[in-house]
């Protein structure tokens, strides 16, 4: 995989310009759709149920929070979970759009990666942008969906900034901090919910990120926090009870201390 990332890295992926696509649909217990052959590049991701894709001479499963990359000239059917229903969204480009070499390695990838906060992210903006009726809006779906798909190709390890992607215990970490922000969290939850002792975990983020889960929780509300002084009239009060500070002296400590200036000084430099 190294080989390929060095590929990727060095040449630019997307050959043409094209729109890209986002979808959302919920299949009802035991729904179905095919067979079909794939006649776009589409990513696929499962927010709860579970459908399980024949492609060619093989099947796999899609379950909850997995995304999987479906890739043209394939024949496809899908058998969506039996006793619950199935919601999924995609993101699809009209004609292909990868060069030949990515193409390649994409084949070569597991059937199935997590899907990471950040795409679930990129798919919300995705949708609600598709639904606002508008000529300037095209370029901005664009620029999503080329987000999302070098998201997805960082988490695969195709392409990544760091060099390598975050460790999946990590990445549920993140997942936790990120939706729980306004509670109360101990370091053993959090280690909870990436399913490991909160030793492992401190190992794990150490080597991705060179800091702790604790530190990173902080870090996380710090930049939350400046997000909200920067862009809401909130006060610095209600912007603490948001995010987990145990006050707003709490709040302001934190945010001098991540920034180097006060919540007042970052919001009047902003403002001004």
């Amino acid at each position: 995989m190294s080989e390929g990332r060095n590929i990727i890295s060095g040449m630019n992926i997307f050959l043409n310009t094209q729109l890209f696509n986002f979808g959302e649909v919920v299949y009802p217990p035991g729904g179905r759709l095919g067979p079909r052959t794939q006649g776009d590049v589409v990513m696929v991701i499962v927010h709860s149920g579970e459908v399980n894709i024949g492609v060619d001479d093989r099947t796999y499963r899609v379950g909850p929070t997995e995304a999987t990359i479906l890739l043209p000239g394939r024949q496809e059917m899908f058998l969506f979970a039996d006793k619950t229903e199935t919601h999924h969204t995609w993101c699809e480009v009209s004609e292909p759009f990868l060069s030949h070499e990515a193409l390649h390695l994409l084949e070569q990838l597991p059937s199935t990666l997590a899907w990471t906060s950040r795409l679930e992210k990129i798919f919300r903006l995705g949708l609600e942008t598709k639904r606002i009726n508008s000529r300037k809006l095209p370029p901005v779906v664009e620029h999503l969906g080329h987000a999302l798909f070098h998201e997805f190709f960082a988490e695969a390890g195709i392409v990544s900034d760091s060099g390598k992607p975050r460790h999946p215990s990590v990445e549920k970490a993140f997942r936790f901090i990120e939706s729980n922000l306004s509670e109360t969290i101990s370091s053993n939850e959090i280690a909870r919910s990436a399913g490991t002792s909160y030793q492992h975990l401190a190992r794990l983020f150490r080597a991705d990120l060179g800091t702790s889960p604790t530190r990173e929780l902080w870090r996380i509300r710090c930049e939350r926090g400046g997000d909200l002084l920067r862009s809401t009239g909130l006060t610095v009060g209600e912007i603490a009870g948001l995010l987990g500070f145990q006050n707003p002296y709490h709040f302001s400590r934190c945010i001098k201390k991540q920034f180097g200036l006060s919540p007042i000084q970052i919001r009047k430099a902003d403002w001004s």
